[in-house]
């Protein structure tokens, strides 16, 4: 959907050189906003047209006071994160110093930007071992370090919402997927194994997720930024389906019926595994009038013909053709 009111709109993105944030500044760039983009303190390739780079870590209070505290923003979309969802990471402090001190940290340095909505992405996760469909008022059960500090975020931004006014709005994002994603997570390792023809080891696959792809997930993030009148609300964005692991495995080898199929069964389910994750998606739809526009097959499709072109440019570098 065009139109969403972005056009000349100044709009900040935390976190834009990840997953769904290189997809959200798409999205607004093709919009014509007057994009900023937090892309983290390393240096990186020349940003896209209408983008203006900023280089620093959300967990720098002095650095993002001094690069965002004198500029101005109709929206915020605080996007960054560490997302290693592990259930014993390596490094827990790095995940709340993060998501819980780089929220703060985000919130302080914009507080006089002006902005009528301050985005935050939140995470199904938060929901743990819960009762599916979730709905946004239901108990929160948080399961790793991951889980705690987005439960943590979540309440630390609705509380500058309480008592301070600020217009944070909370979307509660579950399984994102889609051309880009790093092969951490088990959509793009999945796939990625079926165009290499490979043989992955994969766990009884019993656990259902609620995927959603990508360009979805930016469309409900905008449409949620347009809405200033939201303040102070949690809305899940998914699809409102769960699919289990061995269903996926199903529509990709469907795609390429050529391809092995995953070894099933390989591998022990993690400790402490959700085996159901579904949003309840009604109150996103009656809010923003927002439901997603890509099925799985499609989704994953479009995704293997993205793993199929990067491989095939990589070939192309390798060989100087």
């Amino acid at each position: 959907m065009s139109g969403l009111g972005y056009r000349d709109r100044r709009v900040l993105v935390t976190g834009a050189r990840g997953f769904v944030g290189r997809h959200v500044v798409t999205r607004l760039v093709s919009e014509g906003a007057r994009v900023t983009a937090l892309i983290g303190a390393s240096p990186v390739e020349p940003p896209p047209r209408g983008v203006a780079p900023i280089a620093a870590d959300v967990t720098d209070d002095d650095a993002l006071r001094r690069v965002l505290g004198d500029r101005p923003f109709d929206v915020v979309f605080h996007l960054a994160a560490n997302v290693d969802a592990s259930r014993d990471p390596r490094d827990p402090a790095a995940i709340v110093r993060a998501n819980v001190v780089g929220t703060l940290g985000v919130l302080r340095a914009v507080e006089k930007s002006g902005c009528s909505a301050f985005v935050l992405a939140s995470s199904a996760e938060v929901y743990g071992d819960g009762e599916a469909p979730f709905r946004e008022d239901a108990h929160r059960r948080p399961g790793s370090p991951y889980a705690a500090s987005k439960s943590t975020a979540e309440d630390l931004a609705l509380a500058y919402q309480r008592s301070l006014g600020w217009p944070v709005i909370v979307a509660r994002i579950f399984q994102p997927y889609g051309p880009g994603q790093s092969g951490r997570f088990i959509v793009p390792s999945l796939l990625q194994a079926i165009v290499d023809g490979r043989v992955l080891d994969m766990t009884a696959g019993e656990q259902a997720r609620d995927f959603v792809y990508v360009d979805d997930v930016a469309e409900a993030l905008m449409r949620i930024g347009a809405r200033p009148e939201l303040a102070g609300r949690t809305l899940n964005v998914g699809t409102g389906v769960a699919t289990r692991l061995r269903d996926l495995v199903d529509v990709a080898c469907a795609i390429v019926p050529s391809a092995p199929r995953p070894n099933l069964g390989a591998l022990p389910y993690r400790a402490a595994e959700v085996m159901r994750q579904q949003a309840d998606v009604t109150s996103l739809e009656a809010a923003v009038g927002w439901m997603p526009a890509t099925p799985l097959d499609w989704g994953v499709r479009l995704t293997i013909e993205s793993i199929r072109q990067e491989k095939d440019a990589e070939r192309r570098r390798a060989t100087g053709s």
